[in-house]
This record gives structure tokens, sequence and C-alpha cells, in this order.
């Protein structure tokens, strides 16, 4: 893989996240061992780890390009604030990704349900 992917789901589990992208043929095993697939945790990654995600993701990126991988993608999930009634940490991060990983090269997508958007 040419590109770092990391993958924070919030209701599916690790293991499920991985089950399904080896049903659709992705290589699972082999992409984390050469770290191109990252997939944590959204709630331990928000809340839990030391460092931060944003952190780690920046940690990744550096290890991204001395690798020369093209680019990074990170998916997600923003439910875990919802989950953990944390709307005003939800900001901070929303307002800290385009600052804090300008000078790299990433595409991110923040996905939220319905339901938890309408409540913001």
């Amino acid at each position: 893989m040419k590109e770092i992917v990391i993958i924070l789901p919030t209701y599916e589990n690790i293991s499920s996240v991985k089950r399904t992208l080896t049903d659709i043929g992705v290589n699972v095993s082999r992409f984390e061992n050469d770290d191109s697939l990252v997939i944590v945790d959204s709630v331990k990654g928000y809340f839990e780890s030391n460092p931060d995600i944003l952190t780690t993701i920046e940690m990744l990126a550096k290890r991204a390009e001395n690798r020369r991988k093209g680019g990074r993608t990170v998916i997600s999930d923003m439910s875990s604030f919802s989950l953990l009634r944390k709307e005003q940490e939800l900001l901070k991060y929303e307002r800290a990704w385009p600052p804090k990983l300008s000078s790299m090269k990433y595409k991110v997508f923040c996905c939220y349900h319905q339901a938890d958007f309408e409540r913001l």
C-alpha cells in the first residue's frame, strides 16, 4: 500500500472492522504489519491514549514520509464524543485538525451518525 490509512471506529469493534476489510479483499495483517493500516477504537484514541490521537497521527505521518508513502487517510467515527457526552471536546478536535495536520498530506473524513449531528 502506498498510503497509510487510520481508522477510528466507535460502535464497530476492531475485530469486526478487520473482518469486513478482509471480506472485501484487503490483506489486513500484511498492511498492519507494515504500518500501512492502523485501526484504533475511537473512545480509546480520543480519550484514553497517551499520546493523544493527533500526536499519534503525526508520528505515523512522519513514519510514512520516511518510508516514502504518498498519502495519508484518516477515517474517524466521531460518535465517541456523543457517546460520552463530550461535545465541547469534539469542537476542540474539529478545530485542531486543519492547523495541526496542515503541513502533511492528509485526507480526513470525520463521520457522524445523523442523530448525533442533528443534536449538535
